[in-house]
């Protein structure tokens, strides 16, 4: 039985009366945001906003960096494994 104090139970009963599933959500929420964000210095309204289109070389080496962050930190969360620390 949850206990009715649960920041959980209270989180689960609002979603359940919005009607959506919090695994949806998490999944397509940070996608949006990704999208709108890198289409917003191309969109009608970027020079009313000040902004500029990024440069593409911006796009390569975004990718490259995130890529080299998750083969880092994955090595890292590995290593202490590998030394049977954990």
């Amino acid at each position: 039985m949850r206990s009715i104090d649960s920041l959980e139970f209270y989180s689960s009963r609002l979603l359940d009366l919005i009607g959506c599933k919090p695994a949806m959500l998490r999944r397509t929420l940070p996608g949006r945001i990704l999208r709108r964000s890198a289409w917003l210095p191309c969109a009608p309204v970027a020079s009313a906003l000040g902004f500029t289109p990024l440069p593409l070389l911006y796009w390569p080496i975004l990718l490259e960096t995130l890529l080299c962050h998750v083969v880092l930190t994955q090595a890292v969360k590995m290593w202490p494994i590998r030394k049977a620390w954990v």
